[in-house]
């Protein structure tokens, strides 16, 4: 079988690969990207049906890359290597991706249907690194990137060229900081809890008090129990005066910032070790096989990238956090658990500082299959650096993550909502069925590649079934920016919520079903008696947060199941309705759980 990865060809070349049993298939798109698959299906190629592959080995896939990327932990292949980008297995990262397209690949070429397959991908990873491996087949990729991009990545292949804007962009933070480390002058004699978050100008009000976007009132509930607390930040937000002033003055309990206790030859010291690791020999990757392929140039491609990217970063704070737990030594840590390298770091820096003190890492977002982070392969919690306890939002993860997640025994807490304890206010809730469905409302994560799926999924929608009759209305995330998606041939009769409906809550009383992919906006709409439909975008992974059947939730896995899964919702009689309310209700307050904070629980469960 012979593999063509490109993202584009030429009339000549398509017609060079023009004979015998060929298909072509989609991974990335382009500007042409229709044009460019209409004349291949008129040489002959038959397009794979991306969609149906996907859906059937989504959940092999996902635990192919877990175990791949457990065992390259349990191998711990490289120096710091917990400060290494791809040892956190994010679905989005290049890495884990690429591992994807591998696998499916494979299914591919396992069926024997076609003797040339022509992969169509805006990226060049991870085809241009594998080798041939097991299948014996012949893989080709055509770069035609444009000259500026194709500079750009070439050069950071051969040179750690993105490692010069980090140190200054460091530099001029420590200019607005003080170079010199900071001093505590908090007492360290025990009784003392450490929360680490991250800092920008949305954890300060207009009068300047202090709110935690991630671990809510804890900071105020230790405090009532009498413990001294002291709030360790990373910086997530540009050094404004004002957030630094806020920081700075801060009198309910001291707050600084991990970028505080660095000092300058710690800065160089971390750029002598990316240069070091960056011009080392690539290590001996074990495995380094995936899917039948020899991965490990493509390996080797992905630590050169990560060496440039948040390694640094972990690096220094590792630095920064030694020399601040020198003079607090508290006996209790609590973190936002996500599993970041930073976090891996920190937890290094303790053991090796204050080995007694009790960590705590709080599970405070939802849980889908695509946070794959989340979930340990057998056997890597031997490995990993990890805390004393997770403690989860409620019961509904905690029984995901000791299900699923290969966690050591009694290590997962079920806990407290912190961050949810609004989600479910005081709010009006339709307790009848929506009857004929007009209004529609699509709600979005941050994330481009969501919004440009989203909306693709919308055309393809519009012209697969008749949806005059329906009003659309696209709730945009407020982290991304709404011009360039106005500006965009996006659907017929969409409008966006910038100025018509300008709050959440306003929204979702005007709708009569909400369409989501990702975002936990779908649990408060089920909460209001307000029924959800999820949109497959053909992630990899599967991204739904909803995982139960029973609820106010219905799954749009194609276009052409449209008028389907609205009928299905119009024709919902109400005793029906009230038990999947019902239900709603329950997977929710398990999800969310709003029972009393409660840390000794958390510390002795």
């Amino acid at each position: 079988m012979q593999i063509i990865a490109t993202n584009y060809l030429s009339e000549k070349e398509i017609e060079k690969y023009a004979s015998g049993r060929r298909g072509f298939i989609l991974f990335g798109a382009g500007d042409n990207t229709d044009l460019f698959f209409r004349n291949l299906e008129l040489h002959g190629f038959e397009r794979i049906d991306l969609r149906d592959i996907v859906i059937k080995c989504r959940s092999s896939l996902r635990q192919a890359v877990i175990e791949f990327s457990g065992a390259l932990n349990r191998s711990v292949p490289s120096h710091n290597w917990w400060a290494v980008g791809f040892s956190r297995r994010i679905a989005m990262y290049p890495c884990s991706s690429g591992l994807a397209k591998l696998f499916i690949m494979r299914t591919i070429i396992d069926m024997g249907r076609w003797d040339t397959c022509l992969i169509y991908d805006d990226s060049i990873s991870p085809w241009d690194y594998i080798e041939d491996g097991a299948h014996q087949i012949k893989v080709k990729f055509h770069t035609k990137f444009p000259a500026t991009a194709d500079w750009k990545y070439r050069v950071k292949k051969i040179l750690p060229v993105s490692t010069v804007p980090w140190v200054f962009r460091k530099i001029i933070t420590k200019t607005k900081l003080g170079w010199e480390p900071l001093k505590i002058k908090e007492n360290n004699s025990g009784n003392h809890a450490t929360l680490f978050t991250l800092i920008d100008k949305n954890n300060f009000t207009k009068e300047g008090s202090f709110r935690d976007l991630y671990l809510g009132e804890l900071a105020n509930h230790l405090k009532k129990e009498g413990r001294k607390v002291f709030i360790l930040g990373q910086l997530h937000d540009r050094l404004s005066k004002n957030l630094f002033s806020n920081i700075d003055n801060m009198c309910d309990y001291p707050i600084a910032l991990l970028d505080q206790f660095w000092s300058v030859s710690d800065l160089f010291a971390v750029v002598k070790e990316v240069l070091r690791d960056f011009f080392n020999q690539p290590p001996e990757w074990a495995p380094s096989h995936f899917a039948g392929f020899d991965i490990r140039g493509f390996l080797n491609a992905n630590l050169q990238w990560d060496l440039q990217a948040g390694y640094p970063d972990s690096l220094l704070d590792y630095k920064a956090a030694k020399i601040c737990l020198q003079q607090i030594l508290p006996d209790l840590f609590i973190y936002p658990y996500e599993n970041k390298c930073m976090e891996r770091m920190l937890l290094k820096a303790i053991s090796e500082i204050c080995p007694d003190t009790k960590t705590i890492g709080y599970q405070h977002a939802v849980l889908t299959p695509k946070h794959i982070h989340m979930f340990l392969a057998d056997g890597e919690s031997q490995a990993l650096p990890l805390p004393d306890k997770i403690v989860t939002n409620g019961p509904h993860t905690a029984h995901m993550l000791y299900t699923e997640g290969n966690y050591p025994e009694g290590m997962i807490v079920a806990g407290t909502a912190l961050r949810q304890t609004t989600l479910i206010p005081d709010i009006m809730i339709k307790g009848y069925p929506p009857g004929q469905i007009t209004k529609i409302l699509m709600t979005l994560a941050e994330g481009k590649e969501e919004y440009d799926k989203a909306f693709d999924f919308l055309r393809e929608i519009q012209g697969i079934n008749n949806t005059d009759r329906f009003d659309f209305r696209v709730r945009l995330h407020p982290g991304i920016p709404y011009d360039p998606f106005q500006n965009k041939k996006l659907v017929r009769g969409i409008k966006c919520t910038k100025d018509a409906i300008p709050s959440l809550l306003e929204s979702l009383y005007w709708a009569d079903v909400v369409l989501y992919a990702s975002t936990s906006v779908a649990v408060q709409a089920m909460a209001m008696g307000i029924p959800a439909i999820w949109m497959d975008l053909l992630d990899f992974w599967g991204n739904d947060p909803i995982n139960k059947d029973d609820v106010l939730k219905w799954e749009l896995t194609s276009s052409n199941k449209w008028c389907e899964v609205i009928s299905a919702i119009e024709q919902l009689h109400q005793d029906e309705f009230n038990q999947k309310m019902e239900n709603s209700k329950k997977f929710i307050s398990d999800y969310f759980s709003q029972k009393p904070l409660n840390i000794k629980e958390w510390l002795y469960a």
